[in-house]
């Protein structure tokens, strides 16, 4: 009768670490990469977006 190898017990006093800190940082960097964009790109379109669609011209016409 052969003995089956024990796995190697668990260091008591090690809490395993959480990285659900880490997860949430990269979620809102990641938002306010997105919100950054979307504002950048509204800003722009306020800026030259009659020049490109001409939407005075058919006001005023």
């Amino acid at each position: 009768m052969t003995a089956t190898p024990m796995p190697p017990a668990a260091e008591p006093g090690q809490p395993k670490k959480s990285r659900t800190w880490l997860i949430i940082l990269i979620i809102v960097l990641v938002l306010c990469c997105v919100c950054a964009a979307v504002g950048g790109g509204l800003w722009w379109l306020w800026n030259t977006g009659d020049s490109l669609l001409g939407l005075t011209r058919l006001l005023a016409a």
